[in-house]
């Protein structure tokens, strides 16, 4: 049972991921959050580095 909560929460997480930038019509991400150079929003470095 824990394992199956596991993973739907690891599949939710990426399931609300956004896309941004090229990758998605050059659209912006919400909240103030940084496009990776792959077009993933996000706020940790891997974000936010150019």
């Amino acid at each position: 049972m824990n394992i199956f909560i596991v993973v739907l929460l690891c599949l939710t997480g990426v399931a609300i991921a956004e896309q941004c930038g090229r990758q998605a019509g050059g659209k912006l991400c919400p909240n103030n959050l940084c496009c990776s150079q792959w077009g993933w929003c996000g706020s940790t470095d891997e974000y936010c580095s150019p």
